[in-house]
């Protein structure tokens, strides 16, 4: 039997990824919603 999660709110996360449309349905489909999207480049 898998337990719950105690997760009540997750208010901003950072993830490096190669592919943001990929990242992006991979969550979706974990439940997750966006809220916004941005990027960030290295100098």
């Amino acid at each position: 039997m898998v337990q719950q999660s105690k997760l009540l709110r997750m208010d901003s996360i950072d993830i490096v990824v190669e592919s943001r449309d990929k990242a992006i349905l991979f969550f979706t489909e974990l439940g997750l919603k966006l809220k916004g999207r941005s990027i960030l480049c290295h100098i």
